[in-house]
């Protein structure tokens, strides 16, 4: 009898490391997709409302202007200049606008310093008036 209360017992645990195991497979992926939604988020960058609209005036048919605007910005906690151009793809909510453009840092940075069809995002406030 002791032999078989030595097997239950080793099947018993078998079983518990096994659940133990997926939990933790669970728990790896779970903080993977975080990680990577949070670096999906923080990838975009943000133009300000009035550098937006600057960047739509700059746009419009019949303008003569090369369609791009050079503003001062942070790129990983350094201050950068950056060139939007070639804005498409706007869509306006309530309090944000998101968009696609193409932008060039002109002040050196590690990577790339051109990059086609990156996704923006403008965070509209109370005090932010559109003007007819």
């Amino acid at each position: 009898m002791t032999q078989e209360d030595g097997s239950n017992r080793k099947s018993s645990e078998n079983k518990s490391n096994g659940q133990n195991i997926v939990l933790y497979l669970v728990a790896v992926a779970a903080g993977a997709a975080l990680l990577v939604m949070w670096v999906v988020k923080t990838n975009n960058p943000v133009i300000t409302y009035q550098d937006f609209l600057q960047l739509v005036d700059v746009n419009q048919p019949g303008v003569q202007s090369d369609g791009s605007i050079v503003v001062q910005t942070e790129h990983a906690g350094k201050p950068v200049r950056v060139r939007y151009t070639n804005l498409r793809n706007v869509s306006i909510g309530d309090r944000t606008i998101h968009g696609t453009v193409d932008l060039e840092y002109l002040t050196p940075v590690r990577g790339d310093t051109k990059r086609s069809g990156v996704k923006f995002v403008t965070y509209k406030s109370n005090s932010d008036a559109v003007e007819a």
